[in-house]
């Protein structure tokens, strides 16, 4: 995981991050949330199905900061609903509200890498203002 940590950065020029979440059958991990981050989810054993759905206004494209939970009555429609299987892959962008359940018969074991977060011109702005002010 170090290597492939170590890869990405150097792809990215930016921090990666590597989450993995062992989720127990017919389980759900955490509720409907965005995160300020771009995220590469490994399905590694088990499945998992996943729902993603679009930002839910300007506010959320991008953001800075992770969410609150959703609750179901505030997410409208998926834009993508799948089951990950061992080797799947996926991709959503950072401000894209998503939720995932291990499927009733399977655990679900995946690696979530994570990157570009605090990685915007805000942030390098922010920076540099508080170094030309003091």
């Amino acid at each position: 995981v170090w290597l492939l940590n170590s890869t990405l950065q150097e792809h990215f020029n930016s921090f990666v991050g590597a989450n993995v979440y062992l989720t127990p059958a017919g389980t759900q991990g955490f509720a409907p949330h965005y995160d300020d981050i771009e995220a590469f989810v490994l399905q590694l054993e088990g499945k998992k199905h996943w729902r993603v759905y679009p930002p839910k206004d300007d506010v959320e494209y991008l953001p800075r900061h992770s969410s609150k939970n959703f609750s179901e009555d505030e997410l409208g429609d998926s834009i993508l609903d799948v089951i990950l299987e061992p080797g799947d892959l996926l991709y959503f962008p950072r401000g894209f509200i998503h939720q995932a359940n291990a499927l009733p018969d399977s655990h679900s074991l995946h690696i979530t890498l994570s990157s570009y977060q605090k990685n915007t011109w805000a942030d390098l702005l922010e920076k540099v203002r508080k170094n030309v002010l003091t």
